[in-house]
């Protein structure tokens, strides 16, 4: 049981690890889909002739002008793409992890009974526990993952500036990842090592 848990400390630090670059990745996805926002923001404006005062009569401005904020909207778009396949290789090595824990029981020469594996002995977490708790921070981030796939298809150039802030607003709760969930699975791991 000793050597099981010290290998499942391994996995849980491998797993924390994966989370603080997915907390960098939603950083990095939340500013780009705010940069896309500052865009799709524009170009209702750059529609408006009014608004060019002297460079209105410069033959094609107006038009390079809103095609060039299309271009930048393409750009930050691929951008958010790679994010995106960065995040889900992130919850893949997460899932993984997950799965090493199997094999670990799996693995043993006498593998343990249900009651063995589901029981603690004081504080520290039992088999089940472990492997549940992996399974789950794979789980919050592969749910998560999906949505912000969701919310990068939701957005179009022709959006209402209300719609862009609720999506944005969206991307950066993490509705899928419970703070409190992730704090109780650390915690009830990292007691079998106090």
């Amino acid at each position: 049981m000793e050597r099981i848990l010290a290998k499942y400390q391994q996995l849980y630090t491998r797993s924390e690890c994966h989370m603080d670059t997915w907390k960098e990745l939603k950083k990095q996805f939340c500013k780009e889909l705010s940069a896309a926002s500052s865009v799709i923001g524009r170009l209702p404006l750059l529609a408006d002739d009014s608004l060019y005062g002297i460079f209105a009569d410069v033959e094609g401005f107006k038009e390079k002008l809103q095609g060039r904020q299309l271009d930048s909207l393409e750009v930050i778009m691929k951008a958010m793409g790679e994010t995106l396949e960065s995040m889900e290789r992130e919850w893949k090595r997460m899932e993984k992890a997950w799965q090493d824990g199997w094999k670990l029981v799996q693995g043993e020469r006498s593998m343990p009974t249900a009651v063995e594996a589901s029981t603690r002995v004081g504080p520290r977490a039992s088999i089940v526990d472990c492997l549940e708790g992996l399974q789950d921070l794979y789980v919050m981030h592969r749910d998560e993952h999906a949505l912000k796939v969701e919310i990068a298809k939701a957005v179009r150039y022709d959006m209402a500036e209300e719609d862009l802030n609720a999506l944005m607003i969206l991307a950066a709760d993490e509705p899928h990842i419970d703070p409190s969930h992730v704090k109780v699975i650390f915690d009830r791991f990292s007691s079998s090592f106090q």
